[in-house]
């Protein structure tokens, strides 16, 4: 929408496949299915919450 629609969906798609293709091993190393991978999930999650703190948004 910012480029009113002048950027290609090919393009859009490659940009895509580029960014994806090198966080895709964080997507494939947990399973989201079973529970020990919601368990990994959740436990990355509040780790991060925890982390994440209102000094650091401020950055």
């Amino acid at each position: 929408m910012a480029s009113e629609k002048k950027i290609p969906p090919t393009a859009v798609q490659e940009m895509m496949r580029r960014s994806l293709y090198h966080i895709k091993w964080y997507f494939a190393k947990t399973d989201l299915n079973t529970d020990k991978g919601k368990a990994e999930n959740k436990k990355s999650v509040v780790k991060y919450a925890k982390w994440y703190t209102p000094e650091k948004e401020a950055k």
